[in-house]
């Protein structure tokens, strides 16, 4: 069998994650993958929409190639600048640096709004860079350097005193927290430990920590953030000088992976740094947020000027009120989606040439296996790339039957154990084991009904699909 190599490439760039970005041959080629789950783009069209929209979906509905594909048109769009933010890096990184002899010994709340701090000034100092980049360099840069001239010098002054403001700001903020700190250790009563910390870059502080309460922790931070962080005088009205002088109108910024902060961390998030660019600068910032279903905080944003985009398959799809238009759409989108990618990674070859299924047949079970998740089906080429084509053997029906079995048992069911990478909703009150006994109980029903139609009609189920009676739907709620 040929092109083996290029068969595993196919189905690997449809898992991957985050801003990786799709490549075939060195170059980057989204603009030909990209596959709308709508028909003409519909989902694309509103993103690109100059509003601030957040982008819904569990892991793997293709949120990061939705950003990517927006990014690529809004490149060629004169009136819009692009910001990219890859959340979670920056989050994972914001970890304070901390003496060696004193790191299992320092307050976890302290260390927590450590966190939060370096997290907070690493976006704004991330955003800085990025619209920096984005202007100064490459094809934007020539062409504003031709219609703009000298007046660009004012636009790198701009820069510069925007990230002169924030370090001076980040100096005061550490210096009140050290003092804050400090002062909470001398009114207290309660035994300390003595540690070092070092804040930020600069300055190195020796302080003293008694064992805070939360809610002095957060007063302690929020009163500091308050009285130095001004984001309109820090951030803002730079932005808007810059957007005068370059004659745009809008500055796209995208946060990828949004939803890998705790609560916490968003709610300080979103009131210190998204809300107050969304509401306040001049209808020039605009949004666009990839994040998982129910763990969004809105905070102070106007859920009524945001447009919320469902990617899972029933929330993007139950306008039609119609379960046969639904899964006629999401086939097709199955269907486009492999022929794009074949197309690229495979030119030249046919489904036939892997596949030992009918191409109707194949897409509808693609869609019955992933219920249109795209890294679902990545995963589940993959393994039928290890089993079959490796092997010089097509794909077949059984294949992509033990492939779905063997995902469910290396993925999806880890889920339900113990697993520090789990991310839950913010509102489940359900611990996992229960959620595992629940989920025991319907492949248990799932089985017998299966049974009683093979019986019947002679044919199976997919595991993708049941019923739950409506008395008991509120048990079973899916967001």
């Amino acid at each position: 069998m040929n092109n083996q190599t290029d068969f595993l490439k196919f189905a690997t760039s449809l898992k991957l994650v985050r801003k990786a970005e799709i490549e075939y041959d060195g170059e980057n080629v989204i603009d030909e993958v990209y596959t709308d789950l709508l028909p003409n783009d519909g989902i694309l069209q509103q993103v690109n929409l100059p509003r601030t929209s957040i982008l819904k979906g569990r892991k793997g509905t293709g949120k990061s190639t939705i950003i990517q594909k927006s990014i690529a048109d809004m490149r060629q769009n004169k009136d819009v600048i692009t910001v990219y933010i890859d959340v979670k890096t920056l989050y994972d990184g914001a970890t304070p640096t901390l003496n060696t002899a004193i790191e299992t010994s320092i307050s976890t709340e302290l260390k927590k709004y450590l966190i939060y701090k370096n997290f907070l000034f690493e976006v704004v100092k991330e955003a800085n860079n990025s619209f920096r980049e984005t202007v100064m360099n490459g094809s934007v840069f020539s062409r504003l350097r031709q219609t703009l001239g000298g007046k660009m010098d004012y636009v790198e002054t701009a820069f510069d005193q925007m990230l002169s403001n924030l370090d001076s700001v980040i100096k005061e903020v550490d210096a009140q927290l050290f003092t804050l700190v400090s002062n909470s250790e001398t009114v207290s009563t309660q035994g300390s430990i003595e540690m070092g910390v070092e804040l930020s870059a600069t300055p190195n502080a020796k302080l003293t920590l008694k064992d805070a309460e939360e809610s002095s922790c957060k007063t302690e931070f929020s009163d500091a953030v308050l009285k130095y962080f001004d984001i309109k005088k820090c951030l803002i009205d730079s932005f808007l000088k810059i957007r005068d002088i370059l004659r745009v109108k809008y500055i796209y910024m995208y946060l990828d992976d949004y939803s890998e902060m705790d609560k916490e961390a968003q709610e300080l998030f979103m009131d210190w740094f998204v809300a107050p660019l969304n509401n306040i600068s001049d209808d020039f910032v605009k949004f666009k947020i990839a994040t998982y279903p129910s763990r969004f905080y809105f905070g102070k944003l106007d859920n009524q000027k945001v447009d919320e985009i469902h990617l899972d398959f029933y929330n993007a799809l139950s306008s039609y009120k119609n379960i046969a238009k639904m899964e006629e759409l999401s086939i097709n989108y199955i269907r486009r989606l492999i022929m794009n990618r074949f197309d690229v990674f495979l030119p030249n070859n046919k489904i036939n040439n892997f596949f030992d299924v009918k191409e109707d047949e194949l897409f509808e079970l693609l869609f019955d296996i992933s219920l249109n998740t795209p890294r679902v089906i990545g995963y589940v080429l993959a393994y039928c790339y290890t089993t079959h084509i490796t092997l010089d053997k097509k794909i077949t029906k059984a294949a992509l039957s033990a492939a779905a079995q063997k995902y469910y048992e290396d993925v999806t069911q880890q889920y339900f154990e113990s697993n520090k990478f789990v991310i839950q909703a913010f509102d489940e009150m359900v611990s996992r084991e229960n959620l595992r006994f629940l989920m025991s109980k319907f492949i248990d029903k799932e089985k017998e009904n299966n049974r009683i139609v093979n019986i019947e009609e002679k044919r199976d189920l997919p595991t993708s699909h049941f019923l739950v009676s409506n008395d008991l739907s509120k048990f079973a709620r899916f967001t």
